[in-house]
């Protein structure tokens, strides 16, 4: 589960960022993004209840005195876990299975002489599954040239089992492109 779950700005004098002892500044914590590019510093710090996972800093000035950084790093924390706090509140817990509006990806592993079934002669059969499922499909070769991996990549279950069952017609040998074949 990947969340951007924290983001703390401040504002500081940009004409002396260097000065001992820091500059005025305000250290604001927004989760909404509403302080975007007002300030001297946008920092965003995302993480889980363990730590720090990810951080992404935009500074205007020269420099950002470590101090300013130092104390941001705490009100981000108290955000993050308030934010957690409310998050498991609602969830508490994975869901057993995902929705089945949810996109959906799956990869097969073939003998490289089993992907032509699939791709057919200048990729008509890999365009019909496509076209008819919904579904977009992605072959990469292994190094040896043995194996193909294929990528299914759909924007639903629905999508999803079509494009498996066209796929297993493929290999089979029993569709023909534009015409299904049952």
């Amino acid at each position: 589960l990947v969340m951007d779950v924290a983001a703390a700005e401040m504002r500081a004098d940009s004409k002396n960022a260097e000065a001992s002892p820091p500059p005025p500044h305000a250290l604001l914590t927004d989760i909404q993004g509403l302080e975007d590019g007002f300030g001297d510093m946008d920092w965003k710090l995302a993480g889980t209840r363990e730590g720090i996972t990810a951080a992404q800093l935009d500074i205007k000035p020269a420099g950002v005195p470590l101090t300013i950084l130092e104390a941001a790093l705490a009100p981000a924390r108290d955000a993050r876990l308030k934010m957690l706090d409310a998050m498991e509140a609602a969830i508490p817990a994975p869901r057993e299975t995902v929705g089945a509006h949810a996109p959906r990806v799956e990869e097969l592993e073939l003998n490289a002489d089993l992907a032509g079934k699939v791709v057919g002669l200048h990729g008509v059969g890999l365009r019909d599954i496509e076209q008819r499922s919904g579904a977009k499909l992605t072959l990469a070769h292994s190094d040896d040239g043995e194996r193909v991996s294929m990528s299914i990549f759909a924007p639903n279950e629905a999508a999803m089992a079509l494009a498996r069952e066209l796929v297993a017609e493929a290999l089979a040998g029993e569709l023909t492109p534009g015409k299904g074949g049952r």
